[in-house]
C-alpha cells in the first residue's frame, strides 16, 4: 500500500469497533482505561482506519467489546470479513457457553459437574420453597 493510502479493511475494522464501543454506551476514555493504552490518539486512530488493530491485542478487545475473542480475531486479521452488526459475534450466552465448556470435559469431570449442578439445584429449591 502506496504511503498515504487508507487501508479499506482498517476502515471496516475501525468503523464495526466504533459502533460496538457506542452501543455498549463506552468512552474511547473507558476503553483506553481498560486496554492500559496511554493516549487517547490509540483509539481514535484506529476507528478511524488511520491505524490498524494489533493482532496480539485481538483478544484484549474482544473482551473489552463484549465480543466472541476467536470470531474478532478472524475479522481484525483479515480472515473473515467484518460483519454488519456485532451480534454476529458477540459472546455466547451463558447456556451455550456452558455447554460448550461441559462437551470439553472428559467422562469423570462431567460426571462431577453434573452432580455438582443436581446438588446445587436441589440447595437452590428448597431455598426458594422456604423463603
Amino acid at each position: 500500500m502506496a504511503r498515504g493510502e487508507v487501508d479499506p479493511q482498517r476502515v471496516r475494522v475501525g468503523a464495526f469497533v466504533r459502533a460496538r464501543r457506542l452501543e455498549l454506551g463506552l468512552s474511547q476514555g473507558d476503553v483506553i482505561e481498560r486496554l492500559g493504552y496511554r493516549s487517547r490518539n490509540s483509539v481514535s486512530n484506529l476507528e478511524l482506519g488511520l491505524e490498524g488493530l494489533p493482532a496480539r491485542r485481538a483478544h484484549d478487545w474482544a473482551d473489552v467489546l463484549e465480543l466472541d475473542r476467536d470470531a474478532f480475531y478472524r475479522v481484525v486479521t483479515g480472515l473473515d470479513p467484518v460483519p454488519s452488526s456485532a451480534g454476529a459475534i458477540a459472546r455466547r450466552d451463558d447456556l451455550a457457553e456452558l455447554v460448550s465448556l461441559y462437551k470439553t470435559l472428559g467422562p469423570n469431570g462431567r460426571k462431577r459437574l453434573l452432580e455438582k449442578a443436581r446438588r446445587y439445584a436441589e440447595k437452590n429449591a428448597l431455598k426458594k420453597s422456604h423463603g
